[in-house]
């Protein structure tokens, strides 16, 4: 015979397993799903949404010869300072890194909407 379940208050949320209301401020496991896909979609989309002129400032981090990011991690396996953005063989290449950047969470977040891997809204019958 089947294991009988405790009674389910029909109020809010349950202590998982116990059959008593969970304590206030706890989060189910849907809310922490909700949560989660929140912050997912926050990380794709906000570089989409920062003015170009905010993510050049913050790439300037990465490529500013001798203290840049790509210098510093150059530095620690004996590669010399390089000027990425005033040497014609490096500079497109760095633009377009800096442009896939701030536009791809554009595209991610239509995708994964779109395939519903970011919550769908199909129920049993869909």
């Amino acid at each position: 015979m089947a294991h009988a379940h405790p009674a389910r208050s029909e109020s809010g949320p349950e202590d998982r397993g116990t059959g008593r209301p969970a304590p206030a401020g706890s989060k189910t496991g849907l809310e922490e799903a909700a949560i989660g896909r929140a912050l997912t979609r926050m990380a794709y989309f906000t570089p989409t949404m920062l003015p170009m002129i905010a993510v050049a400032n913050i790439w300037l981090f990465f490529y500013t010869p001798g203290i840049g990011l790509l210098d510093q991690i150059g530095a620690l396996f004996g590669v010399g300072s390089h000027n990425w953005l005033g040497n014609p063989d490096t500079a497109l290449l760095c633009i377009i890194v800096l442009t896939i950047w701030k536009e791809a969470g554009f595209f991610i977040f239509h995708a994964y909407e779109g395939s519903g891997y970011l919550g769908s809204t199909r129920g049993a019958a869909g």
